[in-house]
């Protein structure tokens, strides 16, 4: 076929002005999208309620692969091992997001979410089998009731959500909330955070405090904290920068030992922090729930409007760090497979420990 100047174009079909090979391209990837693309921190985020408001995110196979991860035995669902454990993973689990809607004022959580990419996905069934629970259908999925407050519901082949307390219409209206490609998380700082998830990270939490505490109040906390190295003609300005804070983030690589970063944006200037930073922000963690006694030994820094800390983390004081945002798991979950392959039975509700929800009843 030629046009008029005598140039041979591409026979282009229904799809004018389009060549052959970009109009397959197009149908290829619509067929991929129709099967669903594979899972990563970006899609399963998607997921999250909008008023996510601390989230904790764990790439499970590369966390287990290190060194320190192998020679502590964080791959096995034994019972005295799940007790030794940063944080309870299910067994087949790749990576996770856990989140929470956290009531700043008591550091309480209004509701605890937890997605969980999953090789083998129980059925419903075994779910509400194992919680002695019982099958509910919300909307259009199929989830397992469990009498320790919450909820299990599969919302794709590979991804099984954990949600408490059990209020069956909040959860309802979760289900039935559009996914968008952006999300639907209306925290600016948790969206950047999530923004940031990839492949090469460990593990990483974090909580939005902007608007969290008032001048007042701020400037009583640190009054009430006694901190020699805030003088109280600097006590102003260190409120002022405290009362701009946006949030708290805290990144966890695992190698041949555990190691932490700490970092809080403030929406100012933070240099009068410097000569204060340890105290405060030792105070700060306590009061926010993020306080371990490994961050003594961290070496502090401020710089433009950040403050940082960063050193070395123990199990322990990373297992408290993650209990900020502890989803429970569903018993289902935690029987590890036969070596032959074949499924073992569901373990019962009480083996392995479990860690209930804060909002447990």
């Amino acid at each position: 076929m030629k046009t008029n100047e005598g140039k041979p174009i591409m026979k282009t079909g229904k799809m004018r002005g389009m060549p052959v090979c970009l109009c397959l391209a197009v149908l290829v990837f619509a067929h991929m999208v129709a099967l669903g693309a594979e899972m990563n921190f970006q899609t399963l985020a998607q997921r999250l309620p909008a008023s996510t408001n601390a989230v904790v995110a764990i790439n499970v196979n590369k966390a287990l692969a290190s060194p320190y991860a192998k020679r502590e035995h964080w791959g096995s669902n034994a019972a005295d091992a799940w007790a030794k454990q940063p944080v309870m993973i299910p067994p087949g689990a790749s990576r996770l997001i856990m989140a929470a809607d956290v009531k700043t004022s008591t550091m309480d959580s209004n509701w605890e979410m937890c997605l969980i990419e999953m090789a083998k996905m129980p059925t419903v069934q075994e779910l509400a089998n194992a919680e002695g629970g019982h099958v509910d259908r919300i909307w259009d999925k199929d989830g397992a009731y469990s009498p320790i407050n919450a909820y299990f519901v599969p919302i794709e082949p590979t991804v099984l959500a954990s949600i408490t307390p059990a209020e069956r219409s909040v959860i309802a209206r979760w289900v039935r909330t559009p996914v968008k490609p952006e999300g639907n998380v209306t925290s600016e700082y948790i969206r950047s955070v999530i923004a940031g998830l990839g492949e090469k990270t460990d593990m990483v939490m974090a909580m939005d405090l902007e608007g969290a505490y008032g001048l007042p109040q701020i400037r009583k906390f640190l009054e009430d904290q006694d901190i020699k190295e805030v003088p109280n003609q600097r006590l102003d300005a260190t409120a002022e920068v405290l009362g701009s804070m946006k949030g708290i983030r805290l990144d966890v690589s695992v190698g041949e030992a555990i190691t932490g970063r700490a970092s809080v944006q403030f929406d100012r200037d933070a240099a009068v922090l410097r000569a204060c930073a340890k105290p405060v922000m030792l105070a700060v963690l306590k009061r926010v729930g993020m306080r371990t006694d490994d961050v003594q030994d961290w070496k502090f820094a401020v710089e433009g409007k950040q403050l940082s800390m960063q050193g070395n983390l123990s199990a322990a004081g990373l297992r408290e760090l993650l209990g900020m945002v502890q989803s429970p798991i569903p018993a289902a979950t935690v029987a590890a497979p036969t070596t032959s392959g074949a499924a073992q039975p569901a373990a019962p509700p009480t083996s392995p420990p479990r860690r209930p929800s804060r909002i447990e009843s």
